[in-house]
């Protein structure tokens, strides 16, 4: 986790991925792909004509046979039969090649997309490299008033969903048919909510890097993308659930004010709004439709694993669905690990740590709403 090496490991993968996509758009490629899809609706059209003729003639012997009864003619209609079988599959094996073609040149025309998708992966992880680059783990948390336990839980929580991030893009990375058929957001999302969380962590440390520091222009303009997606969680809100976007506001203005017992108000609030969230998006009645496991349901409702598998239900990539399943609770375990310094009356929490609680609790329901309106993963 120290040295960050899985980064560059999985950040060489998505390169190769990279320049497998570039060989993709040569107009020679996209010529050849268009003229053998020309092809194959040509040969399909001669054999649609084929079979109607040999439809015809089917129908002829059909009558001959009701008629004379004839084991000739019988035996002729089992061949023609045959034969229309035969021309069947050849039709379904010409669409499936054009079925392939068509989703390669899918692939050409999302390619722009894709590589603007990567590359800011890529900056994503460099930027997470720089947060915890030399961080021991006897410095997470030091920095909190928090207990030797809930260290530990901090430490193992980060490492774990480090080990899910690197398994993503390890998988995503490995097959272009995997990388193209997840939504570009998804693609983002693990790589933006493990920079969220290597900030926060890095803010535990009480040990904030230096401006002139090398390389943390990219931390910073990373930073300024975390604040630009705060207005897009706040416009989803607004879309899908406007009562939970006025929420958000207020929750904002409040620490921005300042007032007496603000940090213990910011928590509580955006606590809540991360509760209601998971249960406008997975309600009780519909994870009660999904599942019977008795292990999803306490007290008769779901659970919040529950919700969160609810909602991920349609992500076919198993490792994405893994990352989620450790990203929401490592978002909810930070305000525990913050409820035991809200009772005092000054708060011991600097503003850069409420800022990284801020940024992680936001991205985390940005990213909740872009798995449930993607709908695949």
């Amino acid at each position: 986790m120290t040295d960050g090496s899985h980064v560059f490991r999985t950040a060489a993968a998505l390169i190769r991925s990279a320049e497998a996509f570039q060989k993709l758009t040569t107009p020679a490629v996209l010529a050849n792909d268009l003229s053998a899809i020309a092809n194959i609706a040509r040969a399909r059209i001669e054999l649609i004509r084929s079979i109607e003729a040999k439809a015809a003639r089917a129908e002829a012997i059909c009558g001959a046979f009701e008629s004379l009864q004839s084991l000739t003619a019988a035996q002729s209609m089992a061949n023609t039969i045959a034969k229309l079988s035969s021309s069947a599959e050849a039709i379904a094996s010409l669409d499936r090649q054009s079925k392939w073609l068509q989703n390669i040149r899918d692939a050409q025309f999302r390619l722009p997309a894709i590589e603007s998708t990567l590359a800011g992966v890529l900056q994503k992880m460099e930027a997470s490299q720089l947060l915890v680059s030399g961080i021991s783990t006897d410095q997470i948390g030091a920095a909190l008033p928090i207990g030797r336990q809930q260290q530990r839980q901090l430490v193992n929580s980060f490492s774990k969903l480090g080990e899910a991030h690197d398994r993503f893009y390890t998988g995503a990375t490995g097959s272009t048919s995997t990388l193209l058929s997840i939504e570009p957001a998804l693609v983002a999302g693990p790589a933006t909510e493990y920079l969220n969380a290597a900030d926060f962590i890095n803010a535990t440390t009480g040990q904030l890097a230096d401006e002139t520091t090398p390389g943390i222009q990219i931390v910073a303009g990373e930073r300024q993308s975390t604040l630009d997606a705060a207005s897009s969680l706040t416009e989803e809100l607004a879309r899908r659930f406007p009562d939970l976007s006025e929420a958000l506001e207020g929750a904002r203005i409040a620490r921005a004010e300042k007032k007496a017992d603000y940090v213990r108000h910011f928590l509580t609030s955006y606590r809540e709004l991360l509760t209601q969230l998971l249960h406008r998006l997975a309600p009780d009645e519909s994870v009660k439709a999904w599942t019977d496991d008795r292990k999803d349901f306490d007290k008769g409702r779901p659970t919040r694993a529950a919700r969160v598998r609810f909602i991920c239900r349609q992500i076919v990539q198993e490792k994405l669905r893994s990352f989620v399943d450790k990203d929401i609770p490592a978002v909810v375990e930070l305000f525990s690990i913050f409820q035991a310094g809200t009772h005092s009356a000054a708060s011991p929490f600097p503003e850069r740590q409420l800022d990284a609680v801020q940024c992680r609790v936001e991205g985390a329901m940005l990213f909740l709403l872009q798995i449930d309106s993607a709908g695949v993963g």
